[in-house]
């Protein structure tokens, strides 16, 4: 769970309040967002090993 959490915290927050159209159960939306967020990571690293993305600095 972990990292997506709080973007799907926020997301039921936004659907309670009228903001946000998608519907589903809480564990449906965590999954959602906890798949979404391993793809982007998985693209980012894809990304940064061809050389596309510089690593961060530090």
């Amino acid at each position: 769970m972990g990292a997506a959490y709080v973007p799907a915290y926020r997301f039921l927050k936004a659907q309670e309040q009228g903001l946000a159209q998608q519907c589903g159960t809480k564990v449906q939306l965590m999954e959602d967002a906890t798949e979404r967020i391993r793809q982007v990571r998985e693209t980012v690293r894809l990304v940064m090993k061809e050389g596309g993305i510089g690593a961060p600095p530090g």
